[in-house]
């Protein structure tokens, strides 16, 4: 008896020392997505972009507050001082390459990225100048994507946690359309390890990842287009980008007055088919009666084709999922809050795993 109380006492202890954790955000029209991290020593949240294709994070110094030396056109609550932090600061440098026109870079200091109990050891970029006329609201990016550098931290996660995977599910995503009513609030997630309860994301089909990238190839669909074996990517908590050539020739025109010349964006992957149509992306401005497609670029620089963003994400739960080595990554979809279906999945596979949902 005593044995078995000592074991049951042992897996709890060990299910208990996993650093799941999951995060929600409840966020009103016009703010964007945010998530919480911590650094070093500094008992302040910072709001950061959920980033899956920088292999590094990134925070705005506390420089980028003085008058004249602005780094966006926003004001951050949280600016980096590795005073705080006890951060140390190293003699490299580093320019970011994924937005465009802003010049953001900086100095790599040696710190703690604190994601709820998962402390990543790590160089951040702390960005000390950018430029002052562009939009950037988070206070910096938490960057997910895959290297072996200095700057990743998504091994670190993915060993910490009881299943090496994490689930973004966004929610609404909020874009005024004619004659329909616009809904103000968005609530999303972010899950690192095992679901648990109701996640409101159906069955996952996985795909493999790039050996270096949260990113797979897939033939991408424009109207009647087909852009074969394409470099898909994901941005949540931004819209959807496409490249230079084809935002110019589709996607340019910011007064446009007929919708019907814009069509789905969508990829197909063994046949199936999961994407974004016009009313996901197609802004409409009442005042001036005209609609706007509120798509951006994917730059050649950014290493991607597209980038699916969070007018897609509304409608799929999207799995980044390492095996325990973290040396081979896939990328799993599935339907979003009984939204749209993905990959064809039927009915009665639903209330198959349903049911054994609840018999496990």
């Amino acid at each position: 008896m005593a044995t078995f109380l000592f074991f049951v006492a042992i897996v709890i202890f060990l299910s208990a020392s996993y650093a799941d954790h999951t995060y929600r955000y409840n966020v009103a029209y016009p703010s964007s997505p945010f998530f919480l991290v911590r650094f070093g020593d500094d008992k302040r949240e910072a709001k950061v972009l959920l980033d899956t294709n920088r292999p590094y994070t990134m925070v705005f110094d506390k420089v980028c507050g003085d008058k004249g030396f602005e780094c966006t056109k926003n004001k951050h609550d949280y600016l980096y001082d590795y005073k705080k932090t006890n951060g140390k600061l190293t003699n490299k440098t580093l320019m970011d390459k994924y937005d465009y026109n802003r010049n953001f870079g900086g100095f790599l200091f040696t710190d703690v990225v604190r994601v709820d109990s998962i402390g990543c050891h790590t160089d951040v970029l702390v960005v000390d100048h950018g430029h002052p006329s562009y939009n950037f609201e988070w206070d910096g990016v938490l960057g997910l994507g895959i290297s072996n550098g200095r700057t990743n931290i998504i091994k670190n996660i993915m060993t910490d946690i009881s299943t090496a995977q994490i689930v973004i599910q966004e929610g609404k995503y909020n874009i005024p359309r004619k004659n329909a009513k616009n809904e103000m609030i968005s609530k999303g997630s972010v899950v690192f390890g095992k679901l648990r309860g109701s996640t409101k994301c159906g069955p996952f089909t996985y795909v493999n990842a790039t050996a270096t990238s949260w990113q797979f190839r897939a033939d991408v669909h424009i109207g009647n287009e087909t852009l074969t074996n394409q470099k898909i990517g994901f941005v949540p908590g931004r819209p959807t980008q496409v490249p230079l050539s084809i935002y110019n020739e589709l996607f340019s025109d910011k007064k446009a007055t007929d919708e019907s010349n814009f069509h789905e964006i969508s990829f197909s992957v063994d046949g199936k088919t999961c994407g974004i149509n016009k009313n996901d992306y197609l802004y409409y401005v009442e005042a001036g009666n005209y609609y706007e497609p509120i798509i951006d670029i994917a730059y050649p620089n950014y290493g991607y084709d597209f980038a699916f963003g969070s007018d897609f994400l509304q409608h799929y739960c999207v799995a980044l999922r390492a095996h325990k080595s973290v040396v081979h990554y896939q990328i799993g979809f599935a339907e979003n809050s009984a939204r749209r279906i993905c990959f064809a999945t039927t009915l009665i596979s639903s209330l198959v795993l349903g049911i054994l949902r609840i018999l496990v």
